[in-house]
């Protein structure tokens, strides 16, 4: 049986393509987390870029732990070790190494490089605004501080998103601009309430994950943002009141681990 017709288009040759997800994966390069698992990119750009950058350029005939990473840093980065060995092998490009000899080559630069290893430490998160998922290296620190204590976050926007947002919108004047907030402080009081008032239960969540992982860090246990929303899910429908409770029941099941 056929499978459903699906339509991509090359971001760099602006050509488009109709047919099968097998089809589709001939033509386009493979990348997880993208949409139908497909780079926005043909082979044929690739190779043509490859060229372009290697032989033209004079940079060398092989592809580079850089070349991987600014790919990456562009398309998003898959979150488990196979996805990533799968992007190697399928990021060969022909060069005076066969794939085996290359993969060998790159491999130990490639899986200890910074954004690589904060993948496979569980350091990730997915950009609220270009939802791709990044490494913890690629988002701003955040300091906020409450009741004489400081926490650091990472911003819920990557850099790259985070440096190309305007702050100058009107409608966002009141996240942005401290003027505008110092002299607006009744009307910003007004949309605070009626914010809270209406997103209760978002409110709620959010501080519940907030207390869990001040206590995940307080006892020793390594974590990532899966394990965060999974535990909240689990809280609220099963009306688990005692972090302790809802982390001996699903410790084993969620792999949560002391350093």
């Amino acid at each position: 049986m056929k499978g459903k017709e699906l339509t991509k288009t090359c971001k760099y040759c602006n050509n488009t393509y109709i047919g099968s997800i097998e089809e589709l994966r001939e033509i386009f390069v493979k990348q997880p987390n993208c949409e139908h698992g497909l780079q926005a990119m043909c082979k044929r750009c690739r190779n043509e870029k490859y060229k372009t950058d290697k032989y033209i350029k004079g940079v060398g005939a092989r592809a580079t732990v850089e070349d991987l990473i600014d790919l990456l840093n562009s398309e998003g980065y898959p979150t488990k070790l196979v996805e990533l060995k799968s992007f190697l092998e399928d990021n060969y490009l022909e060069c005076d190494l066969s794939k085996e000899e290359w993969i060998k080559w790159i491999s130990n630069d490639f899986y200890n490089h910074i954004y690589i290893k904060d993948i496979l430490e569980g350091k990730f998160k997915k950009c609220k605004k270009c939802n791709k998922w990044f490494p913890y290296s690629l988002y701003y620190d955040l300091k906020q501080t409450y009741k004489d204590s400081v926490y650091i976050y990472k911003y819920s926007y990557c850099k790259a998103c985070k440096n190309s947002t305007n702050y100058n919108k009107p409608d966002k004047q009141y996240l942005y601009n401290k003027k505008y907030r110092e002299s607006n402080r009744e009307k910003l009081r007004q949309y605070e309430y009626l914010y809270r008032q209406n997103h209760k239960e978002q409110i709620k969540r959010n501080n519940f994950r907030h207390e869990l992982k001040k206590y995940l860090k307080k006892n020793s246990y390594s974590f990532n943002d899966k394990q965060i929303e999974l535990l909240t899910e689990f809280k609220f429908n099963e009306c688990i009141k005692s972090k302790r409770l809802l982390i001996a029941k699903y410790e084993e099941s969620l792999c949560l681990k002391k350093i």
